[in-house]
């Protein structure tokens, strides 16, 4: 069947020829679909026995799970919080259409990702491309009853995920995705062809429910439906595998997107220059987890078998039994002891199974798998600095160094998440650009394009009370509204060129280790900031520099830094203020010098009149407050002789109690003596008694033996 797929699909040359007729066309699709699915074939399934392995699904015994460790700790290194869209006009100068273009995208797409779980769609796209080897997502659009329209991003499943051929991202001609649908979902796509297509597919649960040769409900099945979108004629097909006369449905460009597919460029965990077919990255270094998974089942084996066992002669089976029961410092008798003495000894009788050498080899097994792990560490980047594990001898800055270094291999991998993250945010400003009208985009991220001020003016349309006017002027019309830029802002929305041009969009570090960097930096900037006003404010006073020129230059210092927008526009505000500042007309003249002198000296004889009145309160307070010090000196001191007094009293009483303490036990270790002499004397006397006893009793017997000897006689 295979051979005349490819026979059949051999005769396809032109796109007319695909699609000659609905069934040809869908036959085509087909086997395009399984020929994608045949190049990453081998991938699929090196993913399979990698996310079994990594989920334990399989019965393995006691292995180590090394993969399921090392994924835990590098796709927190990778990603670990919700990236956050920073949006600004490319260029630095005044645009207050690109300012209000990119407050508007920047909003717009914090509000949709807070809608739903973009953290989730982010982090299984990263594991992955730590487990299988390829993080994939897509943009999607949900239209409400009402309308409304909701923008998400979406993790696509690993396996069910097709590409045509091409060994670069940019070249891929088409891309699939594949859903199991019910029948509610095939007739939402074609009411007429969606009620006749056959649903071919089970769901396992209930087949081990009802049983393989029951009949399972049509609720419990699904058709299994490739969701097709093609580059070139920019069209977007769903075909089901189980209806052969033709696409369910075919739709146009749904969200005119400049690369026309809903995916950014994948994640890749190992990336090759030849070829978009992923590997499964575990595959690089499975053979050492192998060997881990080995010695692991072998120290479980010995340590099992070294166990404290052996034998026992079975005349010493009593004496064994009541062994078994003592506890600590107890002892029990042994009724056979002397006999099995005088045969062999008891040592003789007791065999323990030795352990030493198990214990001996199960060092050695661990100090191997050790050194297998330090290895697949090695191969994999997990350095031991990114577990956190550093000495407590160790300074900051070693440390500090560690980190950095000890990070340089997953940095590449890093970035790759930080482009993923990015465009995806930059399809989804296309994609709302493109659905969204300016209303719209207003209404939802509440952006004020125009902000007209309103016009400052005096009495009877004159000028503002206070404003200088000169003599033979026309009285000052009030000020114009400023023209609205809504027009534009909507045309560069719409426009993908131009927004491409004018405005960047980034996001923020998804590593939570680079905000440390950014703090310096900051810290950085604003020491900078704080000496150039230092050194500047100098010659702004003595007239050589004019202030709106600092203040540019301050402004241009502030949009290389990259703050953030609102530090931006302040500053660019503050710019603009300085410039009208300029621009108003001068001060007057100063006024005569001689007049300012007589002013002078009046002043300079009021000021020493009241320097004199205060140098005569400042002594006053002096000597009043020399007296409050003497008197919380005396204080003081009088606090400090009761403290002492105090803590002497509060030593003797210690040192009597002491003393008490140490004559009570003396007398009781006295008492223990005497009644340890005591003691003594009783088991002395006790044991002479005995042995007296014991000396009746021989002499006794002797003379029993000397008459039996006699009568004998």
């Amino acid at each position: 069947m295979a051979e005349t797929e490819a026979q059949g699909a051999g005769t396809v040359e032109t796109k007319a020829e695909f699609a000659e007729t609905p069934d040809t066309f869908v036959r085509n699709w087909l086997t395009a679909i399984r020929m994608a699915g045949k190049e990453e074939e081998k991938w699929r399934k090196d993913a399979t026995d990698t996310l079994e392995r990594y989920r334990y699904e399989k019965e393995r015994g006691k292995d180590y799970n090394i993969l399921f460790a090392n994924t835990q700790t590098t796709v927190p290194a990778l990603y670990n919080s919700e990236p956050v869209p920073d949006i600004r006009r490319r260029f630095m100068q005044r645009d207050p259409v690109g300012d209000a273009a990119a407050a508007i995208l920047e909003r717009a797409i914090s509000i949709q990702t807070e809608m739903y779980d973009f953290d989730s769609c982010m982090q299984a796209a990263v594991k992955d491309r730590q487990l299988q080897g390829r993080g994939v997502a897509r943009v999607r659009v949900y239209t409400g009853p009402n309308g409304s329209k909701r923008f998400t991003c979406e993790p696509v499943i690993w396996d069910d995920y097709r590409r045509g051929p091409a060994k670069r991202w940019e070249d891929v001609p088409w891309e699939a995705f594949r859903h199991k649908m019910t029948r509610e979902d095939l007739v939402d796509l074609d009411p007429k062809i969606g009620a006749a297509v056959p649903l071919d597919v089970t769901l396992a649960h209930a087949e081990a429910e009802k049983g393989e040769s029951s009949t399972v409900p049509d609720m419990f099945k699904r058709a299994t439906v490739w969701e097709i979108w093609d580059k070139a004629p920019r069209k977007v097909y769903f075909i089901a595998e189980s209806y052969v006369d033709g696409p369910v449905k075919v739709a146009d460009d749904p969200y005119n997107l400049r690369n026309f597919l809903s995916t950014p460029r994948p994640m890749y965990a190992v990336r090759t220059s030849d070829s978009l077919t992923p590997i499964c990255e575990f595959m690089e270094w499975k053979p050492l987890a192998d060997e881990m998974d080995t010695l692991t089942r072998r120290i479980s084996a010995i340590v099992a078998a070294a166990k404290w066992r052996g034998i026992y002669d079975g005349a010493m089976s009593d004496a064994v039994v009541a062994m078994s029961k003592l506890g600590d410092g107890e002892l029990a008798p042994a009724m056979d002891a002397a006999r099995v003495m005088q045969q062999k000894g008891i040592d003789q009788s007791i065999w323990v199974m030795p352990v030493e050498s198990l214990v001996q080899l199960v060092k050695q097994l661990y100090e191997a798998r050790e050194q297998c792990k330090t290895t697949i560490y090695e191969i994999t980047g997990v350095a031991d600095i990114l577990r956190g594990s550093t000495q407590a001898s160790e300074t900051a800055t070693a440390q500090q160094l560690k980190a950095q270094w000890g990070s340089l291999r997953l940095q590449e991998a890093q970035r790759d998440v930080q482009r993923f993250a990015r465009d995806l945010y930059r399809l989804l400003a296309d994609l709302m650009a493109d659905q969204l009208s300016l209303p719209e985009f207003v209404a939802m991220t509440g952006v004020e394009i125009d902000k007209p001020q309103p016009p400052q003016m005096g009495h009877n349309g004159g000028p503002p009370m206070g404003a200088p006017q000169q003599p033979g002027q026309p009285p000052m019309q009030p000020a114009m509204p400023p023209p609205s830029i809504a027009p534009e802002v909507a045309k560069l929305l719409k426009s993908d060129l131009q927004r491409e041009f004018l405005i960047e969009i980034e996001t923020d570090s998804t590593i939570r280790g680079d905000q440390q960097r950014h703090a310096e930096a900051i810290t950085g900037f604003i020491q900078g900031f704080g000496a150039y006003w230092q050194g500047v404010l100098p010659v702004i006073q003595v007239g050589a520099m004019p202030p709106e020129v600092a203040i540019t230059v301050a402004a241009a210092f502030t949009r290389s830094a990259k703050l953030g927008r609102e530090v931006q526009v302040t500053m660019d505000e503050w710019e603009k203020k300085a410039k009208e500042a300029a621009q108003q007309p001068k001060p007057p003249p100063p006024p005569d010098p001689k007049v300012e002198a007589e002013k002078a000296k009046a002043a300079a004889v009021a000021q020493k009149a009241q320097a004199d009145q205060q140098a005569t309160q400042l002594d006053a307070q002096a000597k009043q407050a020399e007296h409050q010090m003497a008197m919380q000196e005396q204080q003081q001191e009088f606090t400090l002789r009761m403290q002492e007094l105090q803590a002497e009293l509060i030593a003797d009483r210690e040192r009597q109690a002491m003393e008490m303490a140490q004559m009570r036990a003396d007398f009781a270790l006295k008492q223990q003596d005497h009644a340890i002499r005591r003691e003594e004397q009783a088991q002395a006397h006790e044991m002479g008694r005995e042995s007296h006893a014991q000396g009746l009793e021989a002499i006794e017997a002797k003379r029993e033996a000397a008459k039996q000897n006699g009568a004998r006689t």
